[in-house]
């Protein structure tokens, strides 16, 4: 859960001491409703809120909304980074010809993760990256670049190219057939 602060402007905060059989401490804090709807985002009824407090309490909202975006667009990233990095090694290794169980011990003593942990971000990674292939392709080709002038742009083969257009083609009808 995230923490929330308020600047106050129009609000106060007080302490008093209440004296009886037990020493209380009784802590006030007074506030302004647009103060309460940045302090409280989505929690305070809406209907009871003055117009400035309803455009604070938006802010609020589209303030944890941004940030809780981003949050899982660094964790994304993130995973996207370790996962490139486990491929990098993996291709590594294995091109110096070493048996994919080897492989995988190594990189999961070498970047402390487990095996599942580990084939599911090189997954991730792959699957992220012909993606982004895919869909270079398609915008090269859609440009009007020869297939051949793109296998040699994007890396990869005449083939390659072919096929990703020709899924793409044909996801293109059935999307223009189902309407």
């Amino acid at each position: 859960m995230t923490s929330k602060q308020v600047n106050f402007t129009g609000g106060r905060i007080s302490i008093k001491r209440d004296v009886g059989a037990v020493t209380e401490y009784v802590l006030s804090i007074h506030l302004t409703q647009v103060e309460l709807a940045e302090l409280l985002g989505s929690v305070v009824n809406v209907r009871t809120l003055t117009t400035q407090a309803q455009r604070a309490q938006k802010r609020a909202i589209q303030k944890e909304e941004k940030a809780r975006k981003e949050a899982t667009d660094k964790q994304i990233s993130d995973f996207l980074e370790l996962g490139r990095a486990l491929v990098r090694d993996h291709d590594r290794h294995h091109a110096l010809g070493m048996p994919y169980g080897k492989i995988l011990r190594q990189l999961v003593r070498d970047y402390g993760v487990s095996q599942q942990r580990a084939v599911s971000l090189i997954t991730f990674a792959r699957k992220q990256d012909r993606q982004e292939r895919d869909s270079q392709i398609i915008n090269l080709f859609s440009e009007g670049i020869s297939k051949a002038e793109i296998a040699r742009n994007v890396g990869c083969s005449v083939p390659t190219v072919t096929n990703v257009i020709a899924v793409h083609e044909r996801r293109q009808l059935q999307l223009g057939g189902a309407k």
